[in-house]
């Protein structure tokens, strides 16, 4: 279109000249000459707009997987004549994208800061940087444009999104009915007051300890004396082969889903929950209770990436190592591989009650050659709880039970 512009000013310039050459008429030489004139200076304004020009990106520090997010562009100038013309667009990586059209368009006032605020949606979860921000002026006839690019470091961590999973429908309903997931049970439910700790999400209303809550400025229940409490170890496999398809639809981010959902669940029944991930360390790799802890495992989870090349029975018999009784293992992969049977049975043959949630490779790469039947056999035959997780429309966690010898 630029081009085009200008090469309808040249043309029209070099027509008055023909015909004020022709004619021998004054005012047309004028109006060729003006004609000339206007590009280089339309050009000269364009190419000084960016002068002085000063400009920040501020960004959330964290977000959800699939949630839009404001971000903010602020722009001055230290020159005294206004800024006109201006657009912007952001350099967004992979699964980050702005729901404006892009470029957006501004003008900088002197003396006053101008503010552009624009929505991106956040598709997936992990640790993105931005790390530029490229602004383009416009000349007046819009036939240049002049584009410098201003080194602006942001990082956004975008949390993977818990779902509810209160119940796991098994595989055969008519035949098994509905099962409550095993992982974790109610902590603090008994008949006995045990003091008064700090509100976790999930907890019951009727338990809130007005007294407490009114004299700290934060919202504290009852505990009561402790019936049962269960430890659950996270394991997630993070080999170098292990995920199977792309994107958000790779097995890798169903299972770090549906890490993140086992994590929250049981925290809000009480149990004390850690990870085990690859070379990982961190708050997320000790036991620990309550929203913050729930946010030490899903900052841990968002940088979660398939790049460990220790085998994951390696890392599960060196992250989980000695398990405590009344602790569950719950190991998600969707590799089928001896040595993590081996590895997982060396647990449950000591009593450690292990649950396996395995990612179904041919549902998220069709044609993958990869048969989950055997490994999910050999699971269950060394004593395990066995669901299977396969990819659907709605990216929902729905994992299915698995029973061994079952046609």
């Amino acid at each position: 279109m630029q081009q085009y512009k200008r090469w309808v000013i040249i043309t029209a310039a070099i027509f008055l000249l023909t015909s004020a050459t022709l004619i021998n008429t004054i005012n047309l030489y004028y109006m060729a000459t003006l004609l000339f004139i206007l590009p280089a200076v339309s050009y000269g304004i364009g190419m000084v707009s960016l002068r002085g020009l000063e400009v920040t990106r501020s960004t959330p520090a964290s977000a959800w997987e699939g949630e839009e997010v404001s971000f903010r562009v602020t722009a001055r100038t230290t020159g005294r004549l206004p800024k006109l013309f201006l657009e912007f667009e952001d350099a967004f990586p992979d699964y980050l994208y702005s729901t404006h059209e892009c470029p957006i368009g501004f003008q900088v006032t002197p003396g006053r800061d101008t503010l552009v605020d624009y929505k991106v949606t956040c598709e997936k979860r992990g640790i993105f940087e931005l790390k530029k921000l490229v602004v383009t002026a416009q000349d007046p006839l819009g036939i240049y444009s002049f584009s410098k690019s201003f080194p602006l470091i942001s990082e956004v961590m975008v949390y993977p999104n818990p779902q509810p999973i209160p119940d796991i429908l098994m595989t055969g309903t008519e035949r098994y009915g509905v099962r409550e997931m095993p992982v974790a049970n109610m902590r603090g439910s008994g008949v006995d007051p045990d003091g008064v700790r700090e509100y976790v999400p999930g907890d019951s209303l009727r338990r809130v300890h007005w007294k407490s809550t009114a004299r700290t400025g934060k919202l504290r229940v009852i505990e009561y004396e402790e019936s049962r409490s269960v430890n659950v170890i996270i394991a997630v496999d993070l080999t170098k082969d292990s995920n199977v398809g792309e994107g958000v639809n790779s097995s890798l981010e169903y299972l770090v889903t549906m890490a993140a959902s086992v994590s929250q669940q049981a925290l809000r029944q009480g149990a004390s929950v850690r990870l085990a991930l690859g070379d990982v360390e961190g708050a997320a790799m000790q036991f620990g209770r309550g929203t913050d802890h729930l946010y030490n495992i899903l900052a841990a989870l968002a940088r979660c990436e398939d790049k460990d090349k220790v085998s994951f029975a390696e890392r599960i018999r060196a992250k989980a190592g000695h398990i405590p009784p009344g602790t569950t293992l719950l190991i998600l992969t969707a590799k089928s591989d001896e040595n993590t049977v081996q590895a997982i049975s060396e647990y449950s043959a000591t009593g450690t009650y292990v649950v396996v949630v395995y990612a179904d490779p041919d549902s998220f790469e069709h044609n993958s050659n990869k048969s989950m039947s055997p490994f999910v056999e050999k699971c269950a035959g060394v004593g395990t709880e066995i669901y299977v997780l396969r990819q659907n429309e709605d990216r929902a966690i729905l994992p299915e039970g698995f029973r061994y010898g079952a046609s």
